[in-house]
């Protein structure tokens, strides 16, 4: 995209042009009729928030594939041999929050941390829905989401520190951060 400043022209949406980069050069294309005065949009493809801004230095506000790592928290939470068990079983890490909730990885590490081992391994055969341990799942996991919250608010506490000290060309990722941090709150 650096060799090709025009694309820096459209807007970033969860949806909108593909663009792909061949022999011939950059493609950039949609299914969608255009009508003049329409405003064109291109999509960096199924990518969270976190990564936009790692990657591109923005956020989206309504990005359909914003989710929330929840690694650090679960793991931290877990003891040495649920580790791993998870680990063993192919379940550690990618643990994500997003706009339905925890993703079924989530679900079945915070099920590691509350049910016995024999279920737990029925659990993820199939062969036990989990229901006995929901009411276990959700207490742990609002005490994670919690301890999540936590985290966003020191970072905003830090960020405006970093604001109110920081030089102007310093504004703009600091409002980025801030923005981000906001996101994860709500």
């Amino acid at each position: 995209m650096a060799l090709n400043p025009f694309a820096d022209y459209f807007n970033h949406s969860s949806h909108g042009c593909v663009v792909e980069y061949s022999p011939r050069g950059f493609e950039i294309t949609t299914t969608e009729s255009i009508s003049v005065g329409d405003e064109v949009y291109i999509s960096y493809g199924k990518h969270g928030n976190d990564f936009l801004l790692a990657e591109y230095g923005f956020v989206m506000d309504d990005n359909e594939w914003d989710d929330v790592s929840l690694d650090d928290l679960v793991l931290e939470a877990m003891n040495q041999e649920q580790r791993e068990l998870v680990k063993e079983n192919r379940f550690e890490g990618r643990y994500v929050l997003d706009r339905q909730g925890p993703c079924y990885r989530t679900q079945v590490a915070l099920r590691a941390m509350v049910m016995p081992e024999r279920r737990w391994l029925r659990y993820i055969a199939g062969s036990d829905d989990g229901e006995a341990s929901q009411e276990k799942v959700d207490e742990l996991l609002y005490q994670l989401l919690g301890r999540l919250k936590g985290m966003a608010l020191k970072r905003l506490d830090d960020v405006n520190l970093l604001r109110r000290k920081g030089r102007e060309e310093e504004q703009q990722p600091c409002e980025m951060l801030i923005k981000r941090s906001k996101q994860i709150l709500d």
